[in-house]
């Protein structure tokens, strides 16, 4: 009950702000409050949307009066003044003022990208270099970086680079070789960049939330969709030569039974599999599309017909039997929009929408910046290595002018 009442409160404070007016009168009262005409045709008319059914003003009228009874209570219990109730309501604003702090059009556009490239994969290889924390770190990582850049540009082997100073340890010892990879499986500034740059030529320095990147792309081609599929794995990492052949022929035999018409596959890899995760689901692994598995299992696994088994192969994680039990192209426009949404919501891309509509205002309002104080900020800022509760408290006793907004 209580929760009801507090979100009750929370619409009808909203409601009742959004629906006064001058010269609006009086409908009825309700616990002392008065509900005005216009208050009462508001609720009505966003109500009446949402129901299955036709509902009149007469049949609406009793709802209405519970619902303002429902309100009343709260206040006189003093909900309106709790913490709870004030995170609530100020979530609902903020729910409010969303639509008007973004434009629709931007995030539109960026749906569309991101679905336009999950039907392409690129070859990509890259050069990391970690951006550090400071202003002067990052700085010294960025003049690196295109140092390195245009080492390459006059006929440095991009490959030797990689091998020598990226600081990705899984791609570098392969010459900066990341493999194959579809739209949404990387930093958003890094996809961009990789599905705009034309094979074999070499980007720009591309900054990501931690590093630098330095990306040349191979090739280009459909992409593959997905897979679903189970295996069984016989680890070699960080075993002995004895041992690794011991695997060896513990997986051949394991193909054997495994091909074996009246074997089980699913009981098979929950006996045998050394891969923890996967074996207690009997070798399951979850969807998965370019890039997303080493190369060996990514080309064992799509080289594959639904229900077939592969022959042994080998990775560097040791030998493995994968069974495909399925395959699916791209999810169409509707329900892959939704994940992409979400996406973005986690990455760079989530602030575009929102700047964009700072333009559009910028624009309209005109906006004077001062920048000698913004950069007294930032300065302040780096020699502090962070802005924490005493820096702050220096500029609000002090406080500079960042910018104008519309003349004030």
């Amino acid at each position: 009950m209580k929760k009801i009442a507090l979100l009750a409160l929370s619409v009808a404070t909203i409601a009742t702000a959004g629906a006064k007016k001058t010269s609006d009168p009086v409908l009825l009262t309700v616990g002392k409050q008065p509900v005005t005409v216009s208050e009462f045709k508001y609720l009505y008319e966003k109500n009446r949307t949402q129901q299955p059914d036709s509902l009149s003003p007469q049949s609406y009228m009793d709802m209405f009066v519970n619902y303002k009874l429902k309100v009343a209570d709260a206040r006189a219990n003093g909900i309106d003044t709790t913490e709870a109730f004030r995170k609530e309501f100020d979530k609902y604003k903020l729910d409010l003022f969303k639509p008007y702090l973004e434009n629709r059009e931007g995030l539109d556009s960026l749906i569309k990208d991101e679905y336009e490239r999950m039907h392409y994969e690129v070859d990509a290889n890259h050069i990391m270099i970690y951006k550090g924390r400071t202003s002067s770190q990052k700085a010294a990582a960025l003049q690196f970086a295109d140092s390195l850049r245009q080492a390459i540009l006059n006929g440095a082997d991009y490959a030797e680079v990689a091998r020598k100073h990226s600081f990705d340890q899984n791609s570098a010892p392969n010459g900066g070789h990341l493999g194959y990879m579809s739209g949404g499986q990387v930093p958003y500034k890094f996809e961009e960049a990789a599905f705009s740059l034309p094979i074999g030529q070499i980007s720009e320095v591309v900054e990501t939330p931690f590093a630098y990147h330095i990306i040349r792309v191979d090739n280009r081609r459909p992409a593959k969709g997905q897979v679903l599929t189970r295996h069984i794995l016989k680890l070699t990492q960080g075993k002995t030569p004895e041992e690794q052949a011991a695997a060896k022929n513990a997986i051949d035999s394991l193909y054997k039974l495994a091909i074996a018409p009246e074997t089980s596959f699913e009981a098979l890899a929950k006996a045998e599999s050394d891969d923890p995760g996967s074996a207690q689901k009997g070798g399951m692994l979850p969807w998965f599309g370019a890039g997303m598995m080493v190369p060996e299992f990514e080309n064992a696994a799509f080289s594959l017909n639904d229900s077939a088994i592969s022959e042994p192969f080998q990775t560097s994680y040791g030998y493995h039997i994968v069974q495909r039990l399925g395959h699916r192209e791209i999810a169409p426009y509707e329900e892959a929009s939704k994940k992409i949404v979400m996406r973005i919501s986690r990455d760079d891309r989530r602030f575009i929408p929102r700047q964009k509509k700072f333009e559009q205002l910028r624009k309209q309002y005109g906006v004077d910046t001062y920048q000698t104080n913004i950069d007294g900020l930032k300065q302040a800022i780096d020699k502090a290595t962070r802005l924490d509760t005493t820096l702050a408290a220096i500029f609000v006793k002090y406080p500079s002018p960042f910018a104008k907004v519309g003349g004030n």
